[in-house]
């Protein structure tokens, strides 16, 4: 029996995980406390260390060029609607338009793909819910329609970077 550090209860020692540089061989916080820690703890630099490795970048690399070869109509639309608000930056919408929220990171997204430029912007929490089925209705206010037919915005666009994109052709009209 072992008292834990943590929270204090006396336990059984199955209670705790193993630790080799300990003189009983057993680390001193239970694991329901190792598992609470854990969730709580930022991990955040593990993955961004995780991403610099040459095998998480090839992995990526493959991964982005199989996802744009499988979904070719997602892949435009995403595109279509990042390039135009990237060049129109007083489209972009700053709130979530399901909950009214204002936020400072607002994904795009589409129901229809085979509409581009009818998107629905909203908190990622919220972008989960819709691609996680919780949320099934979509309300006509809360669509956003980006003018991309009209030839002002069009002209203004730049083209050169093209081809890394993809190799679809990008329409003038939608």
């Amino acid at each position: 029996m072992t008292i834990c550090i943590k929270c204090l209860i006396n336990k059984d020692n199955s209670d705790f995980y193993k630790h080799k540089q300990t003189s009983d061989w057993i680390l001193h916080k239970c694991i329901l406390c190792v598992k609470e820690y854990q969730k709580i703890k930022d991990n955040s630099w593990i993955d961004r260390k995780r991403e610099k490795t040459p095998r998480r970048k090839l992995w990526k690399k493959n991964f982005l060029i199989k996802f744009r070869k499988d979904n070719p109509e997602k892949y435009k639309a995403m595109w279509l609607v990042n390039n135009f608000l990237r060049y129109h930056k007083e489209l972009r919408p700053t709130k979530c338009f399901v909950t009214g929220k204002e936020w400072w990171l607002i994904h795009k997204h589409h129901f229809d793909y085979t509409k581009p430029n009818q998107v629905i912007p909203c908190t990622p929490k919220i972008h989960s819910d819709f691609h996680q089925w919780k949320i099934t209705e979509v309300k006509p206010e809360w669509i956003l329609k980006l003018p991309f037919n009209n030839r002002k915005y069009i002209k203004s666009w730049n083209f050169t970077n093209i081809k890394r994109y993809g190799t679809f052709k990008i329409p003038l009209t939608i």
